[in-house]
């Protein structure tokens, strides 16, 4: 099964995708990682999420920079890149 979940703060905005036919944004959201390196540091990585129609619209409307976010989707390769295709975006209270 080819799905991911990740949870981590809005790094920057979704970007609207004027080459596509359909409505696409691109978004990057930070995720702390939940271990520390061997030095005693943690690292956050930043992933590429795809949003796609009213997703996409919803999440634009919404979010502001450094919201927190819960992205549940798939992962593909486009043009080299790891992207995690949104399919279910959530605001999840309590961070």
């Amino acid at each position: 099964m080819n799905s991911c979940f990740i949870v981590g703060h809005i790094d920057e905005m979704p970007v609207n995708d004027t080459s596509s036919v359909n409505t696409r944004c691109l978004m990057k959201v930070s995720c702390n990682r939940s271990y520390a390196e061997a030095d005693g540091t943690y690292v956050q990585d930043v992933f590429s999420v795809l949003l796609w129609r009213g997703v996409a619209e919803e999440t634009c409307n919404c979010c502001n920079r450094g919201d927190p976010i819960a992205v549940k989707g798939r992962l593909i390769m486009e043009n080299n890149n790891p992207l995690i295709v949104a399919e279910q975006v959530s605001l999840p209270a309590g961070f």
